[in-house]
């Protein structure tokens, strides 16, 4: 039989403090990543762009990138300012919806169909990111 102790606590408050932080802290994290994400997309977006396609950064690709990353600053401060299961919910719900919008685009355009999918699958994987690390009720 295993028996674990929670660590001490002083108050009621600190107690729910130190829960919080537990069920949070992955989800924080990867809202900081994703701020990180998004800033290098608005500051750099024809990098950004040049590493994931097959021909040289159009200018359409490299303003949707630069919008993009704006989005994922916005989401990312927001999922780790204020990580609720909502916010999460929400931020994994339109990660997924553009996972599937990039995943068409793929699929439609041969010209961005390797920037599309590479595209598709960070948004998949930032909607999983999220949606996983939403706390139960």
């Amino acid at each position: 039989m295993t028996v674990a102790f929670a660590p001490a606590a002083s108050s009621r408050c600190e107690v729910v403090t130190m829960s919080l932080r537990a069920t949070y802290g992955s989800a924080r994290r990867v809202g900081w990543m994703r701020v990180a994400w998004g800033v290098l997309c608005v500051v750099a977006p024809e990098r950004v762009v040049g590493v994931f396609a097959d021909a040289r950064p159009d200018r359409p690709s490299v303003t949707v990138t630069r919008i993009l990353g704006g989005r994922h600053v916005a989401q990312g401060v927001l999922s780790g300012l204020v990580p609720s299961r909502f916010v999460l919910g929400v931020g994994g719900a339109i990660d997924v919806a553009h996972a599937a919008s990039m995943a068409a685009l793929g699929a439609l355009d041969r010209d961005r169909r390797r920037l599309a999918w590479i595209d598709a699958a960070i948004a998949g994987t930032w909607g999983a990111a999220s949606l996983g690390d939403r706390p139960r009720r």
